[in-house]
């Protein structure tokens, strides 16, 4: 026991143990006291006195034995203090107290650099979901523009993107903008068809008797796909058909009345022909002088000066399904020697065979060089031209032979 642990005997609880054996002795002596009548003093003094040792008398021992009993409790509970808490388990529990600190700072510590390092985090990622948000709505603002507007406003203002885009010249009328806009933009319609897959069979044959004339053979093929009327289209038209003109447009030597055939068919199904719809006047040896066409859906005309005469047919049908086969065979004559393969309307995909008499051979073949064109030579005297690409309107081959 320490110096200081001695002290606990000269504490207040050894006053309080001494004024419990005062009060133990008292009230042994209360009794005696008051039969001897030795109560002292007089008056109001010697009755309160009188009153104490009667109360001492009556309760002094239980009032002695609990002030001696808490002392007895307060001494042992100052042992357990002293012995138990402050020799052993004080330091103990102080000792793991500061390691308590010690790993509660360091997780403090911790938890902020880690909270602080999440902040900066969500801040750059939220940063940058700002600036790509930002990003997004300005690159894509004439996009949503775009998607506001009804197809009539954005027709209309074709023009002006044009001019925006590419600068003032495409406001003129005479520019490349009016002449593609003029010639090309209606074929971008979904409900406009435009032919896939042509293919042009050509045979040059001699002609017996001379007089410079060659018998041409041509069969064409191809569809028309009308993109509106596409089930899988995602706008489809709302109309159950669509009206189309079916156009040929030929020119030929027409020296007797057998010398022209035309057959247009769709789906294999005739539509028009030349034969029986021609009037043909001749004079006595048999020479042409005159033709009229019998319906409005062939005009024939004669060039000046000339045994040419042009054919133009136009036969309107109905569209109902994505594609519909057509195909054309044409049977006349001809003086020159060469041949330009022009297309009227956008054209996907293709081919262009001409076969020339086995004893004659091509002078040249001609054909665009940014359309995909490619030649293929079989024999001397046949030329097959194809393309996989988009053939637009205008000059897509020539070629030239010469006789033997």
């Amino acid at each position: 026991m320490t110096a200081n642990k001695t002290k606990i005997w000269k504490s207040d609880r050894m006053k309080l143990l001494y004024g419990g054996i005062i009060i133990m002795l008292l009230t042994a002596s209360s009794d005696y006291i008051l039969k001897e009548g030795l109560v002292p003093g007089s008056g109001t003094i010697k009755e309160l006195i009188s009153w104490l040792l009667n109360l001492l008398s009556n309760n002094g021992y239980s009032f002695g034995y609990a002030i001696l009993t808490l002392v007895a409790i307060a001494f042992v509970a100052k042992l357990v203090w002293d012995y138990v808490w402050e020799d052993r388990v004080k330091d103990f529990f102080n000792q793991h107290m500061n390691r308590f600190d010690k790993d509660l700072d360091k997780v403090n510590k911790e938890t902020l650099s880690a909270l602080t390092d999440t902040r900066i985090k969500i801040n750059t990622m939220l940063s940058d979901h700002i600036a790509k948000t930002n990003k997004f709505l300005t690159e894509n603002e004439l996009m949503l523009a775009i998607s506001r507007c009804d197809q009539k406003q954005l027709i209309d203002s074709l023009r002006e993107i044009h001019v925006k885009a590419y600068g003032d010249h495409c406001k003129s009328e005479k520019g490349l903008y009016e002449s593609t806009n003029r010639v090309i933009s209606k074929y971008l319609r979904a409900n406009v068809p435009h032919r896939s897959n042509h293919n042009q069979d050509i045979v040059i044959e001699a002609c017996e008797g001379g007089e410079g004339y060659v018998k041409w053979t041509e069969d064409t093929f191809y569809e028309l796909h009308t993109i509106a009327v596409d089930p899988d289209y995602k706008t489809p038209t709302d109309a159950p058909k669509i009206d189309h003109p079916l156009t040929y447009n030929t020119s030929a030597i027409y020296k007797k009345l057998d010398d022209l055939k035309i057959v247009m068919k769709v789906d294999d199904k005739e539509v028009i022909t030349t034969e029986d719809n021609l009037d043909v006047d001749v004079d006595d040896s048999g020479k042409v002088i005159g033709i009229k066409s019998k319906i409005d859906e062939i005009q024939i005309e004669k060039v000046d000066n000339s045994d040419e005469w042009v054919i133009k047919i136009k036969k309107d049908i109905d569209i109902t399904k994505p594609k519909v086969k057509v195909s054309i065979h044409e049977e006349s004559y001809i003086k020159e020697d060469f041949f330009v393969v022009r297309r009227d309307v956008p054209t996907c995909s293709s081919t262009v065979s001409v076969t020339l008499p086995s004893h004659w051979s091509f002078e040249y073949i001609t054909i665009p060089p940014d359309q995909g064109w490619e030649i293929i030579q079989s024999v001397p005297y046949k030329r097959k031209a194809t393309t996989t690409d988009w053939v637009l309107p205008g000059i897509a081959m020539a070629c030239a032979w010469r006789r033997a």
